[in-house]
């Protein structure tokens, strides 16, 4: 069963007002609560301007090394930071701190494992697939990166399927399925599988698109 609810999670998001925090918000948005009154806040996420120095941290893999004020993360070739309470996580309201120059990917990341964390306690876990809905039965696909996932739901899609994701979704042990709104990524092999999507696309990316192709052509000639 497909529910399109999802609200056992509160995030909430503040500090610096930087196009990061718009970015993080595409995805996980659903959990946000508004106002600073609000109680039993699960994630308090604040954007400041924080990095560190390798003279100043001690590197243990990446990207997670320590200094004087604890463990952080931090992006590949780079010392942005962002520190996470972990005493916190699940005894109350976990605050983290990001720097706004933080790799926006590896902030998404480290977000799924932070909502994972809470989704567990509440009888949910992330999974790692294409999930649709199709002729009123529910499917999921779980699989590794690169098998195709994506072009199975975006074929389906044209035949009539219901878009639940594309990436993660959330299983519940009741046995129904959760969206997680986060943005569709589409890569160079579905454009070519399915052109017509092209047509959803700027004329910017389209041009992009076009140039890939020629010197694609060019090289495999």
């Amino acid at each position: 069963m497909y529910l399109n609810i999802l609200d056992d999670v509160t995030v909430k998001f503040h500090g610096r007002n930087t196009d990061i925090i718009e970015h993080i918000k595409k995805d996980y948005g659903i959990f946000e609560v508004q106002g600073d009154e609000v109680e039993d806040i699960d994630i308090d996420i604040k954007f400041v301007e924080e990095e560190s120095s390798e003279a100043d941290s001690t590197h243990i893999r990446e990207p997670v090394a320590y200094d004087e004020q604890g463990v952080f993360f931090h992006p590949s070739g780079s010392w942005s930071v962002m520190r996470v309470d972990f005493d916190e996580i699940g005894n109350g309201t976990c605050h983290v701190t990001c720097d706004v120059g933080f790799n926006r990917f590896l902030l998404g990341k480290l977000f799924d494992h932070l909502i994972h964390f809470y989704l567990l306690d509440n009888g949910g876990a992330l999974c790692h697939s294409a999930a649709f809905e199709y002729k009123g039965e529910v499917f999921i696909c779980p699989a590794w990166r690169n098998v195709g996932k994506t072009n199975l739901l975006l074929s389906l899609l044209a035949d009539g399927a219901k878009y639940i994701a594309d990436d993660l979704c959330v299983v519940r042990d009741d046995g129904t399925v959760n969206s997680l709104p986060k943005r569709l990524n589409l890569l160079h092999y579905n454009f070519k599988e399915y052109p017509h999507l092209l047509d959803e696309t700027s004329q910017e990316f389209q041009g992009l698109w076009e140039f890939v192709e020629r010197a694609r052509s060019a090289n495999s000639g």
